[in-house]
């Protein structure tokens, strides 16, 4: 969900499946309201579903930036898609948040690949897209956020975080705080808030979004 530029209203973004039940078919649905707690409208969808062979549309972020909204989202099971063989994260802009113009297929790092996107945030001069990764170890990319002022996906050239693009080592946490489940942190200049899950897969497996702030 994000709230609009003059605090006026709240748009929630969502997987959308309104064909039958055991269609396999997902689109990206909008709702809007006044306040974070509702009542929503639903909208018109940002992004129809697929047809059979084109994957699914899944788990979508959204940031706005330079006078525009920017929707991340995963396209899954998209095996005759030449631009998204199998799985890809797709970039959409907008506007006004309801109307979107989809501006094609990011190009993933080889290693680790883009999975499905948990996250996305601008912070300086840098976009932050996080990730699932290899094993569900979230990982963090970045790329320089001008580059949403232009429309080819593939312009957007993304890399790891840092050599270890794990989420908390690119955050900067303490490792003694990996486990926390909500957690206060300061670490040097930096304060931050998180969400933190230790999970079976390691010790640095983070679920949602951090954010830094300077003193």
């Amino acid at each position: 969900a994000i709230v609009s530029p003059d605090n006026a209203s709240v748009l929630l973004y969502f997987a959308s499946e309104l064909l039958p039940a055991g269609s396999g078919q997902r689109g990206l649905g909008v709702a809007k309201a006044s306040h974070p707690l509702g009542p929503f409208e639903r909208k018109p969808l940002v992004a129809a579903p697929p047809a059979k062979g084109d994957g699914v549309l899944d788990d979508p972020q959204v940031v706005y930036y330079a006078g525009r909204y920017h929707l991340f989202h995963s396209r899954k099971q998209s095996w005759e898609r030449k631009d998204c063989r199998n799985h890809c994260v797709e970039w959409r802009t907008s506007v006004d948040g309801l109307n979107w113009e989809r501006r094609g297929a990011l190009a993933s790092p080889a290693e680790p690949p883009m999975d499905e996107p948990l996250s996305v945030h601008i912070e300086r001069d840098q976009l932050v897209l996080i990730t699932d990764g290899t094993d569900f170890i979230n990982v963090a990319f970045v790329a320089d956020a001008t580059m949403l002022r232009q429309d080819n996906a593939t312009l957007l050239a993304f890399s790891p975080a840092s050599p270890e693009p794990v989420i908390d080592n690119y955050i900067d946490f303490p490792e003694g705080h990996y486990g926390a489940g909500i957690a206060l942190m300061r670490n040097g200049g930096l304060l931050g808030i998180s969400m933190i899950l230790g999970g079976a897969m390691g010790d640095k497996n983070m679920t949602f979004a951090v954010y830094r702030f300077e003193n």
